[in-house]
């Protein structure tokens, strides 16, 4: 089964990068923690550069960014930047949803994946509609 992955502002909850790599978290993670942040540098000096996510190791991309446009990193310094999925779980977190037994809504656990406890408790849970935003 597939799943997308986009590159994140965890901290803005924005789409940095388009670029629905299947199956790429692992490669995606790599370039968020090590490679955006002396981006983010860079893109002070030179905003209107694009980078290739081949150049950068993610080989698997789908979607319609296959470039990190080192201009929308600026304003995001010192901020949590990961892949997110197309369910709306950010790398390592559980992801499993669920309906609200209150609203009805969609809800997504946050926690770490693999954490202990069941899915009963909500408060680890954020709506479809918080994710939107």
């Amino acid at each position: 089964m597939s799943c997308y992955w986009d590159i994140y502002c965890k901290t803005c909850d924005e789409c940095l990068v388009d670029c629905n790599v299947n199956h790429g978290e692992e490669d995606l993670l790599r370039v968020c923690l090590d490679v955006i942040p002396r981006l983010i540098r860079l893109a002070k000096l030179r905003p209107g550069l694009e980078v290739s996510l081949e150049s950068l190791g993610v080989f698997s991309t789908c979607g319609n960014e296959r470039f990190l446009r080192l201009g929308i990193l600026i304003g995001h310094e010192d901020h949590v930047i990961l892949p997110k999925n197309e369910y709306g779980a950010y790398v390592a977190e559980c992801g499993e949803s669920r309906k609200c037994p209150t609203c009805g809504g969609e809800v997504i656990c946050r926690a770490k994946r693999g954490h202990p406890g069941d899915h009963e408790l909500f408060n680890r849970y954020v709506s479809s509609k918080d994710r939107q935003r």
